[in-house]
């Protein structure tokens, strides 16, 4: 099957079969613990998980019964007003020290939640933000999408780091998908909490 980097057909083939895809998912995890040492997978198949979920029959996942925690991250005031980010959650059953943060694209905001359940069904704790100006985060006369430099959103992210750790996480893995590929990358380079992101994926970074 190859590591996850190896973007093959199968990211786009509908019509595999349905086995086919529940082993592409658990490899993914199964590699990704493996190689858990490793700092960076870029390119990373967090997409080929995603378009494997979309096939997966949402009754298996049992979706319903996973419970959504939505937290309202303030930051503030900006050139446009008050500013707040969201912090969507959904956390394992049993107490866990391993955590996965995910940030969206743009012009997107965090609704893969069959993505969330394989990482839940795992032993993780799952967490999104829609960052400022974005999905559940945006507020009235804003433009939305909009800011000036990516420096911006590093304010929710150190507060979604803070705010996973109160839960006795000892390890984060930060997901950065598009755009938020880019911010995570940068957020790597010079973000206030990077020591405690281990490690870092990228799925198709801007």
């Amino acid at each position: 099957c190859g590591s996850p980097v190896d973007r093959s057909d199968e990211c786009t083939v509908a019509s595999a079969d349905h086995a086919h895809f529940q082993f592409r998912i658990h490899f993914f995890l199964d590699w990704f613990v493996a190689n858990k040492d490793k700092k960076i997978y870029e390119n990373a198949s967090v997409g080929v998980m995603v378009r494997a979920c979309d096939l997966l029959s949402l009754s298996e996942t049992n979706l319903s019964a996973m419970k959504e925690h939505i937290e309202k991250i303030a930051l503030g005031s900006d050139y446009e007003g008050t500013v707040e980010a969201t912090l969507v959650s959904f956390h394992s059953e049993h107490p866990t020290l391993k955590a996965a943060l995910y940030i969206h694209g743009y012009v997107d905001y965090f609704f893969q939640k069959h993505m969330a359940r394989r990482f839940v069904d795992r032993g993780w704790s799952f967490h999104a933000l829609d960052l400022r100006k974005y999905g559940r985060s945006i507020r009235p006369g804003q433009h939305p999408y909009y800011c000036r430099d990516m420096h911006e959103y590093y304010g929710e992210i150190d507060a979604a780091i803070d705010r996973i750790s109160e839960h006795g996480v000892r390890r984060i893995v930060l997901i950065g998908h598009s755009t938020g590929g880019l911010l995570a990358s940068l957020y790597m380079a010079d973000g206030s909490r990077r020591e405690r992101i281990d490690p870092l994926i990228l799925n198709s970074p801007f």
